[in-house]
């Protein structure tokens, strides 16, 4: 479809370091998409501009955009999708150091992941409860949070995750 293509395209602009390209080519797919009834994809554009807006430091539009997506995601049952947006509304909230909110945006995040059977990103929103913990003095919960999510994703093989989360211990 049209929208797909232009999101491809948004893609590739973006990994080309061609923002603005990137939001124009996001913005027409995502028009498609509402005229269509393209919820779910509509959904996942608003997260992929939040993320440009996140690296562009626009972190007030990108919580904005993340939070629509998140109502969208949320009234189609994709679970999988809105527990993902819950991380990225985390890490906005984390950089904004409005750190509850980061930690129930994870937390949530946590569950739904756990629900859903995705032990990966599980043990990785579990790893950013403990990166929250870490930044409000909980050293030993942070400690705890970390060591459980690298034994997890040492179970799932996944060294690159686990690299990250052995520089906090």
């Amino acid at each position: 479809s049209e929208a797909m293509a232009l999101a491809n395209l948004a893609i590739l602009d973006h990994e080309e370091g061609r923002a603005e390209e990137a939001l124009a080519a996001y913005r027409a797919a995502i028009d498609i998409q509402a005229a269509i009834g393209d919820q779910h994809h509509r959904a996942t554009n608003l997260s992929n501009i939040a993320l440009i807006k996140y690296q562009q430091g626009q972190l007030d539009e990108a919580r904005d955009l993340q939070q629509l997506a998140l109502v969208i995601h949320r009234q189609s049952g994709c679970r999988q999708r809105e527990a993902t947006t819950l991380v990225y509304l985390g890490t906005i909230h984390q950089l904004k150091e409005d750190l509850p909110a980061a930690r129930s945006h994870y937390e949530q995040a946590a569950k739904i992941f756990e629900e859903v059977g995705d032990r990966r990103w599980e043990a990785i929103a579990r790893g950013y409860v403990a990166s929250v913990a870490d930044e409000q003095g909980e050293v030993a919960e942070a400690e705890a949070g970390y060591r459980h999510c690298l034994s997890v994703l040492r179970d799932l093989q996944d060294r690159r995750s686990r690299g990250v989360y052995l520089t906090h211990l």
